[in-house]
């Protein structure tokens, strides 16, 4: 990373929307100076005047920023610089912001040929000229006040999860390292409870599970482990990503040497595997189903069957999971009228998503 100098111009400071855009293609370890409290407020206090087209526009241009979708969001301290533009939409964040909240990225590259006026010396600050970005924790927080519940749960499993939404990509998403955890988000929103909307934060960071490969594998582990006043089935925590080693003659079956079930309990020995698709006829999917529990069943494993369509199956999915929290040794009592309608309403949410 190119040092910061210090320069004519104030630093950009991206945010929301952007941060969120700059982090599905990036990864944190490339830029490894986190700022801390003091050097976050310092960096606040620098953004005066980002919003002036004559240099905002140059700005924009640099390798890190020009892909970004217009207008951009950016973060000050002041409410005078809270605006909208063709280019920019400025947030004023005015509460105490914890260590963590942001990263340097460095100088901008497309100002450095720019001619500047030498700045006065109560100006003069190291991030002047500087790239920073809300980190994928703080992102979160400002995140909650953009997205409902639901969205900002999913957003927790992409940040904790081992993919990035694409909507460039045949498949909507791409691998990638993941961002955070549970943990880091957890201890961020306890330490940004000043900030509007952290709380919302919190919830979605309480309930995330590392490891989700895919938004499919994080929206069915939302169902099974939301409880239910959040539209869940209440479920234990379940493992994902997991790798299970395969007998081998479970290996021709299902292909590989290790089973990669989509949500794994291993106290309980069950897994539950999803199938984005299902197969042209009953009898097809029957027979595959069967194929399944064979090659799970040859590792002492219970398989749980789930498809998209039967998403739009309210009370077959409740028995799924019924089954699940017995073999788990959770005992609920059967939902109220106000907790199935959430439940509902979850579903329906899932079937928009999966379309």
């Amino acid at each position: 990373m190119k040092a910061a100098t210090s320069t004519g111009y104030p630093p950009l400071i991206l945010s929301h929307m952007s941060a969120l855009e700059f982090w599905r293609t990036h990864s944190l370890p490339t830029f490894p100076h986190v700022l801390s409290a003091g050097e976050t407020a310092q960096a606040l206090n620098a953004v005066v005047g980002n919003v002036h087209v004559r240099w905002l526009q140059a700005a924009l241009q640099d390798d890190r920023l020009e892909k970004l979708s217009r207008p951009v969001n950016l973060l000050a301290n002041s409410r005078q610089e809270r605006r909208t533009t063709k280019l920019a939409i400025i947030h004023c964040m005015q509460s105490q912001l914890p260590a963590g909240s942001l990263v340097e990225l460095g100088t901008l590259h497309a100002l450095e040929s720019q001619p500047q006026e030498e700045p006065a010396e109560e100006e003069t600050s190291r991030f002047s000229g500087s790239v920073l970005v809300a980190t994928p924790e703080f992102c979160l927080v400002q995140m909650a006040s953009m997205l409902p519940t639901w969205e900002l749960i999913e957003l927790a499993f992409e940040l904790c999860g081992s993919y990035a939404l694409s909507p460039s990509s045949p498949r909507g998403y791409i691998p990638r390292t993941p961002l955070s955890t549970p943990e880091k988000l957890q201890a961020f929103t306890e330490n940004a409870a000043g900030i509007k909307r952290a709380k919302l934060a919190r919830t979605a960071a309480k309930w995330v599970v590392a490891g989700a490969r895919s938004p499919e594998e994080a929206r069915i582990c939302m169902l099974a482990y939301l409880p239910r006043s959040l539209g869940g089935m209440g479920t234990a925590k379940p493992h994902l990503g997991a790798r299970i080693p395969a007998p081998d003659a479970a290996t021709r079956i299902i292909g590989s040497r290790v089973y990669t079930p989509d949500l794994y309990w291993p106290d309980a020995h069950i897994v539950l595997e999803y199938a984005g698709r299902s197969l042209p006829s009953p009898e097809a999917q029957s027979s595959y189903n069967r194929q399944l529990s064979n090659a799970y069943g040859m590792a002492s494993i219970e398989v749980v069957p789930f498809s998209r369509d039967d998403l739009a199956d309210y009370p077959g999915i409740i028995k799924r999971f019924e089954l699940i929290n017995r073999r788990c040794g959770t005992r609920l009592k059967p939902a109220n009228a106000k907790q199935q309608s959430r439940q509902q309403a979850l579903l329906a949410w899932m079937q928009e998503k999966a379309v």
